[in-house]
């Protein structure tokens, strides 16, 4: 910002499968935005993104056709959140969703809250195993302070109370040096999506 500071930021929307989307943002100050797109059809189903195109890939070389169905819709594996004008906004991708026990929770969210906490520069949310859930949140964070990771805990769980759902506070707090940018990627949940209920319609 201080070596562009005229620089304007613009959402853009796109996948490999099925090329660059056209959209538009509702407002400068809003991740929300509107597909444009008059080829392209898209559909929500269980939080998901799908999206019909003309473009769309048929298939992967030596590979298997995830995401790819047999009447041409792509599942984005993006998640998002839609308002009453059919704005979309992206909150984060399927396979980064932990279940707790039928509860979902996405990591996003729960790391924006503690990302408040001050003398906190980094977190990472990611599922652990746990015997009566399945699956429990645990959080790896980079401190600027020398505290241990039960003050930090308990620092997470007093902040997070009346902000968060009690399964999406963090179960496990382990301090690292640093996390990577890319950490995301290589996490998988357990959450079993039904993939034959959308959750809204067909839009042009």
């Amino acid at each position: 910002a201080k070596a562009f500071p005229n620089a304007q930021l613009q959402q853009k929307f796109g996948t490999s499968e099925t090329g660059a989307i056209r959209i538009k943002s509702i407002d400068n100050e809003s991740l929300f935005f509107r597909i444009k797109d008059s080829d392209t059809k898209w559909k929500i189903v269980e939080e998901e993104l799908w999206l019909k195109t003309p473009s769309r890939v048929v298939g992967y070389l030596n590979a298997d056709d995830v995401g790819l169905e047999a009447d041409g819709w792509y599942r984005t594996g993006d998640l998002v959140e839609i308002d009453d004008h059919d704005n979309l906004r992206i909150i984060g991708r399927a396979c980064a969703v932990i279940n707790v026990g039928g509860q979902k929770v996405h990591p996003s969210e729960v790391e924006a809250i503690i990302g408040e906490i001050e003398g906190i520069e980094a977190v990472n949310i990611y599922a652990m195993e746990a015997p009566v859930t399945g699956s429990a949140v645990a959080c790896e964070i980079v401190v600027s302070g020398v505290e241990g990771a039960r003050v930090w805990k308990r620092t997470i769980r007093n902040h997070c109370r009346g902000k968060l759902a009690s399964w999406k506070i963090p179960s496990s707090v382990k301090i690292v040096d640093s996390i990577s940018a890319n950490i995301r990627m290589k996490k998988s949940s357990s959450l079993e999506q039904n993939r034959n209920s959308p959750r809204s319609p067909e839009h042009p």
